[in-house]
Parts: C-alpha cells; structure tokens; sequence
C-alpha cells in the first residue's frame, strides 16, 4: 500500500471512529464476582476494584479497613456478574476485507474449510500458495472497503472483550491495522504478513524477495514507532518457516531486536509445527526439522510465540522449554475447521514441563469464537485428555486468555490480572436470564452456558469502549451499513 492510500483509508478510520477520550480519572466497579487471574488464583465475591487515571489502585472487599477512601467519577454496577481482566489474544490475524470471498462460496452445506489445503495431513504446495500473501490481494479492493473492513473487525474484536492483541500478519497493511487500534483504544503488538518460498514437491522456490518482505516489516515497525502510542509496539511475523528462507528468517529477527520497546523483550511470532506433514518437508527443503532449524537460526534465542507446536518430538518439546518458547493454540478454532491440532498435541506434556500456554483465536473470514469460546474449548479438551475434571479449573482457563499471553507479549508488568499497580483493562459479562439463576460458580456458568455474546462492558486503560453491549467510540448502525456495501460492491 503506498502513501496516499494508506493516508486515505486512516482518514476513513477517522470518519468512523470517535476521538478517544481521557480515562476516566476515578472509576469504581462494585457489587461483582471479581476473578483476578493473579498467581493465587484470588476469587473476590462482591468484589469492588478502584481505578485512578487509569491505573487499578485496590481491588478488594468494599469492607476491608484498607480499602483507599476514594470517591468515584464513574460508578459500574457489577451486581450478577464476572468482572475478570481484559482478554488477550496471543494470535490473530485480521482478515474481515475477505468477508465477501466467505459470501460467494461454496454449498450452504459444505465445510468453508473443504478443498483449502488443511485436509489429511495438510498439503503444504496449496497451503504456501495460499498462505503466501493475503496483502497482495486486497490491492484490488477500495480504500473505503479496506478501512471499514479493519474498523469492522477491531469493532467486533471489542465486542468479545479483546483488550490486548498479537497480530501475526493480516490481510490488510500492518500499518493500517495500528493506526485502528490506536484510534480505538486496544493494545497491540503488530506485524507484517510475510513468507517468500512456494513449495514445489520436496524443492521450494522464491515467490518474492526475502528483500521485499523485509522491507514492508520494516516500514511497518517505522509506522508503530512513529504513532508514539505507548499501547502499540513491533512484532515480525512468519506464516509458515518451511515456506520462509533462512534470510527472511534471520532478518525479521534483527528487526525484532532492533525495535525492541520494553528492555530486551523483542518477541516474534510464527506457525510452527501446525500439520503433520511440515516436518519431513523441512527436513526435504532445508535440511533439518521444524524446530531444530528454528534454533539453529536463532529464533529460539529471543522470546518467540509459536502458534500451533502440534506436531513435535520429545527432543523438540526439550528445546522448546529451555528456550522458554510461549506456545499459543486455538481450541475456538479447531473444532470448525476440522483441524486434528489439538488431539494431537503434547499439550498436557507441556505444561507438566512448565512451558507457557495460552489460547488465542486466530482470526479467520468463517464464523470464529473470542477469548471466552476459547478458554471454554480449552478447558475442555485439557480435562477429557487428562481423564480427570480438576487438571484445570475455570479461573485456570480465564489465565490462559489474560495473564499468560500477557506475559508472552511483553506486557505481564501492565496488564493481565487484576491488581494494584496495573492498568485497568476489564471485562464485565452477566448471564441475564435463566442461565444465572442461583449460580455458585459464576465463571463457569458463563464459561459453560454462556460467552462473548454475554460481555456488556469492556475497559481499556481505564477508557469504557463498550458499555451496555454499545461500543462507545463507533456507530454499529453506519458501521454494519458500510461493511455491507463494501462487499457488495467486491462482489460485484
């Protein structure tokens, strides 16, 4: 995307979005079963959490002798419901311009997913043209179209109570996707998508140069650097590495180091190990396994999230837990797609090996759960593989979707958990109707009966961005209207 058009679609995210306001200076939320996520696991019922510019300065019981005599600004009423920290999602990829391709496909009643590349063990020749570069395809689309896709889905984003997000490439320019964020209010970290190799039997070939790609992370890093939002940072992203070269590899890691914004934290994201036929291809390709030529290049150095990690050896989960690797999957995923990810991984392993764990979303055109469907399905599939209901509990589940890929991200000393000294990122859902009647366990019930759908206010750096299910910072109505006509006009 040049200049001019990338100038175009931010003045059309300006059109839409409202100027974000100052946090509201004393915030007071009450009478909630407060979830805390911290590392006792702390459950407040009747909980009451104090807010100051933004920052949490207590939460507690609203009878404790050391409760701070603070008045409030802004009251939240919290009575029947959870207030748990901002959810996070570790990985994801923002891909709402395709929306109208998902509009003119296939029979009602065939799998979105059928003939994509993901069946029988994945045919990584289609799946690395596929995934080669989503970008390149919306050159073709309006600016109007770009820009209300992209509010469209940081809107909806909101809407599941997604406060933190790891981009890991999307369809639009990266650059564009961060000037969204920050225009409503979401803390980032973004990327550029990139792979340059097509895979060609047991050869690849270059489909673009390492160069190029870098340079397009490059300008991305410059763009988020230069917004000078302390909420938004650089991170490079890899779609698949048997269909990246070792010098597109190497250079998205130097750019990593080289923007690093919170000390030495420069983490970078990539799909390994996702379908059981990517190994033998690497070693076919390039010489060595998945992991084993991750480290070899230096991606294991660094703090690195991988998503997926299905499909690896005991010998590759060892080098994955020294280096401290944080593995993200996505259990709001699967089971739509058909992917066999998550009963073929190791995931009891590794967490029994103390390897960080978080579930994430990762974006797709197809109907797709939030932070909440994921910890449901999560926990879940953790219980039924261990054979045993008590291997992870609810509040276990809510850690996966807020304080682990908190610290994953960098951003474990800001957000993630409810207390004193963080930033107030909060998320507050009530199950309205029968579904909360006599509850004992409210974040069960809503993580069983319930979910996104049940989220009425969301917070971000003590800014309300939705409020009574009503985001506050963009029209829905003229929101919806637009993306409408938007595809309609692409398929026409």
């Amino acid at each position: 995307m040049n200049d001019e058009r990338l100038a175009l679609c931010c003045a059309l995210v300006d059109e839409l979005v409202s100027p974000l306001t100052r946090p509201a200076h004393r915030l007071r939320i009450q009478g909630g079963t407060i979830y805390t996520a911290d590392t006792n696991r702390t459950i407040i019922p009747n909980g009451e959490l104090l807010a100051l510019g933004g920052a949490i300065v207590w939460v507690g019981s609203p009878d404790d002798p050391n409760r701070p005599p603070i008045l409030d600004d802004t009251l939240i009423d919290a009575t029947g419901s959870v207030v748990m920290p901002g959810l996070v999602d570790t990985h994801y990829h923002e891909v709402s311009a395709f929306r109208f391709s998902h509009l003119a496909g296939g029979p009602l009643g065939q799998s979105p997913y059928a003939n994509r590349g993901f069946e029988h063990g994945g045919d990584l020749e289609r799946l690395s043209v596929l995934l080669g570069d989503r970008t390149a395809a919306t050159h073709q689309l309006s600016a109007e179209h770009m820009a209300v896709s992209t509010v469209f889905g940081v809107w909806q984003l909101l809407q599941r109570g997604v406060t933190g997000l790891g981009d890991f490439g999307s369809a639009v320019d990266g650059r564009l996707l961060a000037y969204t964020v920050a225009r409503m209010g979401i803390r980032a970290r973004l990327s550029a998508w990139c792979s340059d190799l097509i895979v060609e039997g047991q050869t690849a070939r270059p489909r673009v140069d390492a160069q190029e790609l870098l340079a397009r992370s490059r300008r991305t890093a410059e763009w988020v650097t230069a917004l000078d939002n302390e909420r938004l940072s650089f991170m490079p992203s890899a779609i698949m590495l048997t269909s990246s070269s070792d010098e597109l590899l190497v250079g998205l890691r130097s750019i990593a180091k080289e923007f690093a914004t919170r000390g030495d934290h420069a983490p970078m994201a990539v799909h390994l190990a996702a379908i059981p036929t990517e190994n033998d291809m690497s070693l076919a390709i390039h010489g060595l396994g998945i992991i084993e030529r991750a480290a070899q290049l230096g991606l294991l150095d660094a703090p690195l999230i991988a998503a997926h990690c299905a499909y690896v050896s005991e010998a590759d989960q060892a080098m994955l837990k020294r280096s401290a690797t944080h593995v993200t999957v996505s259990p709001a995923k699967y089971g739509t797609s058909g992917e066999n990810v998550m009963m073929q991984h190791r995931l009891l392993s590794m967490i029994d090996d103390g390897i960080p764990l978080s579930f994430s979303c990762d974006g797709e055109i197809f109907p797709n759960g939030g932070p909440l469907e994921a910890a449901r399905q999560g926990w879940f599939h953790l219980t039924q593989l261990a054979n045993s209901a008590s291997v992870l509990t609810a509040h276990d589940a809510l850690c996966n979707v807020t304080a682990v890929p908190s610290v994953g991200l960098g951003w474990g000393d800001q957000v993630g958990t409810l207390e004193a000294g963080k930033r107030c990122d909060v998320v507050i859902a009530k199950l309205a109707d029968w579904r909360g009647v006599a509850v004992g366990r409210p974040l069960d019930s809503l993580l069983v009966l319930g979910g996104s759908g049940d989220i009425h206010t969301v917070i971000a750096d003590g800014r309300i961005l939705v409020e009574d299910k009503q985001p506050t910072l963009v029209n829905p109505s003229l929101v919806t209207h637009r993306f409408s006509l938007a595809n309609s006009a692409a398929l026409a």
